[in-house]
């Protein structure tokens, strides 16, 4: 299953990451999530504990205009219409991500030359509600949004 979720950029550019939810995926983030439940309880830890494993299936980061302009469903210009369905954006809006097709890709001009345009992102974290997906680049600590524990159960 392929996943879009919002990232939090430092420098308020607004960026998505892609990443696939397989079952192998979902058993790893559900192993962490029980190691970190016993580390919890250990005396003098504070709640906000992570824990923080190198991402086993690498998502990618990516700048939402490679998802084409919002609402341009009709163009035929391949690098400005929407990839997203109007239903999947509004996903991403209540929910903080929505599913694609497992041979989605978001859209990179062939012009572009940021070497940052679409990266890796190196860590997987499962905190005490759900886990996420950190990068660190240059000076700055890039995030998706967390995700629930409850949306391993579509694949499991």
């Amino acid at each position: 299953m392929r996943i879009i979720t919002e990232v939090y950029d430092p420098s308020q550019r607004e960026d998505f990451a892609q990443f696939d939810l397989t079952p192998e995926l979902a058993k790893i983030i559900l192993a962490a999530k029980k190691a970190l439940d016993e580390i919890r309880v250990m005396p003098n830890l504070s709640e906000a504990v992570e824990l923080v494993l190198h991402a086993p299936d690498v998502p990618k980061i990516f700048r939402a205009d490679y998802l084409g302009d919002e609402g341009a469903l009709e163009s035929n210009d391949v690098e400005t219409k929407d990839l997203l369905t109007k239903s999947q954006r509004e996903e991403i809006s209540s929910q903080e991500f929505t599913v694609v097709a497992d041979d989605f890709m978001p859209i990179i001009p062939e012009h572009e030359t940021d070497p940052w345009a679409i990266t890796d992102m190196d860590f997987l974290v499962a905190t005490k509600d759900g886990f996420f997906f950190r990068s660190y680049q240059c000076s700055n600590t890039i995030e998706t949004q967390s995700l629930g524990y409850s949306i391993l159960s579509r694949v499991l």
